[in-house]
């Protein structure tokens, strides 16, 4: 009875508030910005890196590091070999 007094007292207003969605627009704010400076694996890398660990917790970065990594590399096959579209590079 008591555990049920204590969750029925809180309410929406007493959680934390997290501003997750303000996150994800300041990444794609970012990632569009770097996109043609950096080219595709660095800014691409960095977004698909900073989406994980802004929708999960900061753990095993180097796990998410390497996940992000390979749907990079996954993308760049697909995108410039199957469709045929140059990606821009660092290297030019």
């Amino acid at each position: 009875m008591q555990n049920r007094r204590e969750t029925s007292g809180k309410t929406a207003s007493d959680a934390p508030r997290v501003y997750t969605h303000l996150w994800v627009i300041a990444a794609i704010f970012v990632y569009i910005m770097a996109f043609r400076t950096v080219g595709y694996f660095i800014s691409s890398g960095l977004f698909v890196f900073a989406l994980i660990v802004i929708f999960s917790s900061v753990e095993k970065l180097v796990l998410k590091a390497v996940i992000s990594a390979a749907i990079v590399a996954i993308c760049y096959v697909m995108f410039q070999k199957l469709f045929g579209v140059r990606l821009p590079t660092l290297w030019g």
